[in-house]
């Protein structure tokens, strides 16, 4: 559902403009009143996507308010966070502008890399430059718009991609118009190729993977069998990731190194405040404390502080390791 609002909230602005432009024609050529009819017609559609993102904000403010983690992430307090900085726009490095490129090569592959050049051989032809420069327009307004979101988060960008697909099957459709058939042949091929090569490297892994003797899994299971159905479990080190809950069949709770300190301290002393009714049955811990900063960002994780660990570690201390497997071990709630 926020993939969906970011890509309402992106493609805002490129409605608005064709909308004005629209607008401005009616005022310039033709000024029958059916033709103000649909130019409002379709002016007030563009409000309805607006208006829908506005009640889901609205809505889902009030759902996570009745969370204590929620409060970290409702609107106010991610305003900043998803809209970024002028400097993340405009500055290279680990940037818009790095994103930008990130979500070319997700998109075709290496070819992602040429795909400007591609598009300026595609405006050549008066034809289609209005939709092309309309599809870069909305690719490039999330970015310009969520600047931190897609930094931070690249999956948000495979919605986005469809505006740069556009984009690229126009201008090679805009190359065929010229008659450049063979040319056109020829780089319809090669996105496809460097698409499945960019395929086979990056995700055809994550399919043959089997997560059967994943410690995480294994820990999961181990507490499933160790613990009772009215049981609940804490785990530190897998951020808010389902396997835990989903394979111990436990209700759980993850806590992750972004939480507040305010509520990390209490979680750490006194965990069943947040568990309700269903009594602490062990303690999951499958913290990386092998991999740099580099790495586990890499990896789209996050590091616990220093001040941290060593609560995580006071917290598990003294107490009677269950089961352990690889990072993750489960250890008993109470001590001795």
């Amino acid at each position: 559902m926020v993939a969906v609002i970011v890509a309402f909230l992106s493609i805002g602005p490129v409605a608005g403009a064709l909308f004005l432009t629209e607008a401005f024609s009616w005022l310039r050529e033709d000024r029958t009143r059916r033709r103000f009819l649909g130019l409002f017609a379709r002016g007030a559609l563009c409000l309805i996507p607006l208006a829908t993102c506005y009640a889901w904000v609205v809505v889902s403010g009030l759902v996570r308010s009745a969370n204590p983690f929620g409060l970290d992430m409702d609107s106010t307090a991610l305003l900043q966070w998803n809209f970024g900085t002028l400097a993340q726009r405009f500055t290279l490095g680990d940037t818009m502008i790095f994103s930008i490129f990130v979500s070319l090569v997700n998109a075709f592959g290496k070819v992602g890399l040429s795909a400007p050049l591609l598009i300026c051989m595609g405006l050549i032809n008066n034809r289609y430059r209005t939709v092309i420069l309309g599809a870069i327009a909305a690719y490039l307004s999330a970015f310009l718009i969520f600047t931190n979101l897609h930094i931070i988060h690249i999956y948000y960008q495979v919605s986005n991609a469809i505006f740069i697909c556009v984009a690229i099957g126009m201008s090679i459709a805009s190359i065929m118009d010229k008659g450049w058939h063979k040319a056109a042949a020829f780089l319809l091929v090669w996105i496809l190729i460097s698409q499945a090569q960019f395929f086979h490297d990056w995700y055809w892994r994550h399919i043959q993977y089997d997560n059967v003797g994943d410690p995480v899994v294994l820990t999961a299971q181990a507490a499933r069998d160790a613990t009772k159905s009215n049981e609940s479990l804490l785990f530190f080190g897998d951020s808010f990731s389902s396997v835990v809950p989903f394979y111990s069949e436990r209700k759980s709770l993850g806590v992750v190194p972004w939480t507040s300190p305010a509520l990390f301290d209490k979680i750490i002393s006194d965990p069943q405040s947040l568990l309700d009714d269903a009594p602490l049955g062990g303690i999951i811990d499958c913290r990386h404390p092998l991999q740099t900063s580099a790495e586990q960002i890499w990896f789209g994780t996050l590091l616990y502080t220093a001040e941290q660990t060593a609560k995580i570690d006071a917290l598990l201390a003294d107490r009677r390791t269950v089961f352990h497997s690889g990072r993750c071990r489960l250890v008993a709630p109470d001590r001795g």
